[in-house]
């Protein structure tokens, strides 16, 4: 695919291709930077449909880990850890439920 006609497909199918050469390469690591940002509402529901089955790679049968940068409460109820970080500094280390007890106490 030339350059030109890369910058020229939408956001979200740019994102898309990435996810799926890093899946190729079957890493065992996915970062992924809010990749809903650009994603119609069905691609977006297609995508947290398939988020649990990206744990094990199709290719290998070994398991990965997810890293997602992402404000989205749908994909951080999903998570088994999420982290958040400001200037650099870890602020929150928890689950989601975790989260929101903080969240609720800080109210």
């Amino acid at each position: 695919m030339s350059e030109s006609v890369f910058y020229q497909l939408p956001k979200g199918v740019k994102k898309m291709l990435a996810l799926a050469q890093a899946l190729i390469k079957d890493t065992p690591i996915l970062l992924i930077d809010d990749f809903t940002q650009g994603l119609s509402a069905e691609q977006f529901d297609s995508f947290m449909d398939i988020l649990p089955t990206l744990c094990q790679s199709e290719l290998s049968g070994k398991m990965r880990s997810i890293l997602i940068a992402t404000d989205n409460h749908h994909i951080l109820e999903q998570a088994n850890q999420i982290c958040i970080l400001d200037n650099g500094l870890t602020t929150f280390q928890g689950s989601a439920e975790d989260l929101r007890k903080r969240l609720q106490q800080n109210a």
